[in-house]
């Protein structure tokens, strides 16, 4: 117990001590939001049938969210629409502000459904702040999270929770420091110009950003649950192999599974789910892939992707069983043709852009890559590589691919103990730590 009780206000000072280093202002609003769900969700859990408190509860934290991310978004649209001339306003946004508010959301609907358990505010404080999750998830619940807190077992030093998070730690590394620029180059190519492209080169820089976005995510998603899994708490698992997704359903069960958890929980059920008709059920899907769209950024492009996918989730419901007649490759071509088309959203700038680069992509045929292309993936620096890019591009492409798509799941390994794993994951720290100079930041750091 006594080591419960230092624990945890040290964890605590040391995911506040973290997120200040981000913004001390940052930090004061992360803060006045615990302060403010913590006497909310207390309230809640002591007395019966107060909808009103949820109502004020949700309603405050929703709009501390559309401040600090949608003011700017709302204001611009508004002012176009009036007719009048736009100035932004110069408001920081405090990182990791949708993680947190979505978390202390959750928090207050399990509180007034009376499913939470009582705890110190300590404890409350830790389940929201903890550090590894604060700033880019994955979506925790406070049962997942609690319940290992308070387990004695997770106080005690674990050499295979060590050596596991470490290798988790190393893999997630991997992915960022060394994997993520070589096709962030390429991603930043083709938006750069979007004028310039061939229809090859669109393809490409298309799959690039594909493979850019799931390393860049799911590798701080692997650091994250490394840096817990060493302090004895797994965090829920967040990726489940996406790529390998033999539909636009499967995708979403695979893809940021803690945010598609939050949003049917949530949202989706209480809408009334799938228990009230067809039409019901197609308008509170569209509605959830709305509200996704919306929450990963104030653009018309992400409300797009997400109305992208939202209609592609209709027209599988409508479809029903009869696709899962057809081959698994076909299937999968299918699935991944359609989450590459559903990026090209995502990332372009503005709707213009991102029609422009559909033209690109079902334009005049042209197999050309030109060596600007071939440049962007930052290999020149490699005289055996620059002499052959033309042969190293196409291959890096194939290499990275093949670790996405042919291993298990990182989460589902049991790892032996062997010198082979030691050296190759000592080597790879080690890679990846000499490149941590010229990190960039994460794309769902602004989320």
């Amino acid at each position: 117990m006594g080591q419960r009780r230092l624990a945890e206000p040290v964890l605590l000072a040391a995911s506040l001590i973290f997120y200040a280093t981000y913004s001390v202002e940052g930090l004061v609003v992360l803060i006045c939001s615990l302060l403010f769900n913590g006497i909310c969700s207390r309230a809640l859990m002591r007395k019966e049938k107060q909808k009103g408190l949820l109502f004020f509860g949700i309603s405050a934290d929703l709009v501390l969210l559309i401040l600090f991310r949608y003011s700017d978004f709302i204001g611009r649209n508004a002012a176009m629409i009036s007719g009048r001339e736009f100035t932004p306003v110069d408001i920081f946004v405090p990182a990791g502000i949708s993680y947190f508010t979505f978390r202390q959301i959750a928090f207050l609907v399990d509180s007034y459904r009376h499913e939470t358990c009582d705890m110190s505010f300590v404890e409350y404080a830790l389940f929201i702040t903890y550090f590894p999750s604060l700033i880019m998830g994955p979506v925790t619940l406070h049962g997942e999270f609690i319940s290992q807190l308070r387990d004695e077992k997770s106080r005690k030093p674990d050499y295979y929770d060590l050596s596991t998070g470490f290798i988790w730690l190393t893999v997630g590394m991997t992915k960022k420091l060394l994997l993520v620029p070589v096709f962030a180059g390429a991603a930043d190519f083709a938006y750069g110009d979007i004028g310039r492209l061939s229809f090859a080169e669109s393809w490409a820089c298309a799959l690039a950003y594909t493979i850019q976005i799931y390393l860049d995510f799911s590798g701080y998603c692997d650091m994250a649950g490394g840096v817990s899994r060493m302090l004895g708490i797994d965090l829920p698992v967040n990726f489940r192999s996406p790529y390998k997704a033999l539909s636009i359903k499967d995708f979403w069960k695979k893809w940021h599974i803690t945010l598609n958890r939050f949003l049917t929980r949530y949202i989706y059920i209480p809408l009334g789910g799938s228990r009230k008709g067809m039409i019901r059920t197609l308008i509170n899907i569209m509605i959830i892939f709305i509200i996704s769209g919306i929450w990963h950024g104030a653009a018309w492009t992400f409300i797009a992707w997400g109305l992208f996918h939202g209609c592609l989730m209709v027209f599988e419901r409508l479809l029903g069983d009869r696709a899962d007649k057809l081959p698994s490759p076909v299937r999968w071509l299918y699935t991944f043709f359609m989450v590459n088309i559903g990026w090209v959203f995502f990332r372009a700038g503005s709707m213009g852009d991102a029609l422009a680069y559909l033209k690109k992509m079902f334009g005049a045929f042209s197999l050309y890559l030109s060596p600007e292309f071939y440049s962007s993936f930052g290999l020149n620096s490699i005289p055996v590589v620059t002499r052959h890019l033309n042969y190293a591009v196409p291959l890096i492409y194939i290499f990275v691919m093949a670790g996405i798509l042919i291993p298990a799941n990182l989460y589902d390994r049991k790892y032996k103990p062997g010198a082979l794993l030691a050296a190759g994951t000592v080597i790879l720290f080690a890679l990846s730590l000499n490149f941590i100079s010229q990190a960039t930041g994460f794309i769902y750091f602004k989320f």
